[in-house]
């Protein structure tokens, strides 16, 4: 088995995506909405179970389609402004061979 180190899963993100309206996404507040029991909070092991466990949540309510962790769209800034579609277009480069 060959491992990434360079791959990283934000949980603390993925929760402010996941829940926008929770308002505080430490992991106390996780757990209590998640409702995780850990006696052992700030213990190594412990500690990474509950992640594991914030990370399967989130994952399993985007499964069924209950969360979401797309990243909130802008909105324009007043009505009729299409705000800065530019930005948002793919750009394609073309180059021009004789």
């Amino acid at each position: 088995m060959d491992f990434n180190y360079n791959i990283a899963i934000d949980t603390y993100q993925l929760a402010q995506r996941a829940w926008p309206n929770l308002g505080r996404w430490c992991m106390e507040d996780l757990r209590d909405l998640l409702d995780i029991q850990n006696d052992d909070a700030h213990r190594v092991l412990a500690d990474c179970e509950d992640e594991m466990a914030v990370y399967n949540a989130i994952r399993n309510g985007v499964k069924s389609g209950e969360l979401s962790v797309e990243p909130p769209r802008r909105r324009a800034s007043r009505p009729g402004n299409p705000g800065n579609l530019v930005s948002a277009l793919p750009v394609v480069f073309l180059r021009y061979r004789p």
